[in-house]
């Protein structure tokens, strides 16, 4: 055998098994075919377990903002409380690209999908929860300024109490009293919303809770 016969032949045999591996095998990554389910419709706050269906298939999950809900690592997706302004969205699963349809239905959520494991209820404004660790923020939005306050010259801090969940979703939102700026306090709802929590502990324990949100608009 030539040393270019030997050549061509060790080339061959490599594309084959880029192209075994590009098929079914790791080369590449994860082979996956399709996700189970395709399409499914919650309610606010209910939660649905995704699966990836294919070879050695352990994807990494998204599905846009924390305003579409969140997905864990695991494929569980839980939807959020309060309703995005589109509610047909897409969740995506890479490497591969596939992907399944989610449409969030327009009914009230329900306070149990909110609570710890140990809270009979959630809290109502005001009332005093003794927390290990209180709810740390890991997605902030910012608001959007509206026209009408911005050519106003209207500026200040509105501050939105924050109802998150133990899973670390807003469930409500509420202006605290004397702190509304009324040209600018829908806008700072509608971006705490968007908020993504670590959610407060106690005893160990994800729990609901109310907290205080300083949202700044200014001018300058």
């Amino acid at each position: 055998m030539t040393f270019r016969t030997h050549a061509v032949r060790s080339a061959a045999v490599m594309l084959l098994g880029i192209i075994s591996c590009g098929r079914g095998g790791h080369l590449f990554g994860p082979d996956i075919l399709r996700l189970e389910p395709a399409t499914v419709a919650l309610a606010p706050g209910k939660s649905q377990q995704f699966v990836a269906i294919g070879t050695n298939a352990h994807p990494v999950w998204s599905v846009g903002s924390a305003e579409n809900g969140i997905i864990s690592a695991s494929g569980l997706y839980e939807a959020p409380f309060n309703l995005p302004l589109e509610r047909n969205m897409t969740l995506h699963a890479d490497p591969g690209g596939r992907t399944a349809e989610i449409t969030l239905l327009d009914l009230a959520p329900d306070p149990r999908d909110c609570c710890g494991d140990t809270q009979d209820q959630l809290p109502a404004r005001g009332d005093t929860l003794i927390v290990d660790a209180a709810p740390e923020a890991l997605i902030k939005v910012p608001p959007v300024y509206p026209d009408i306050a911005r050519e106003s010259g209207v500026e200040g801090t509105v501050h939105v109490g924050v109802l998150v969940c133990r899973n670390g979703l807003v469930y409500a939102t509420a202006i605290a009293p004397g702190r509304s700026i009324p040209m600018l306090d829908d806008a700072a709802v509608a971006a705490v919303r968007k908020w993504l929590f670590k959610p407060a502990r106690a005893g160990g324990r994800s729990v609901a809770v109310w907290i205080t949100i300083p949202i700044r608009f200014t001018l300058h």
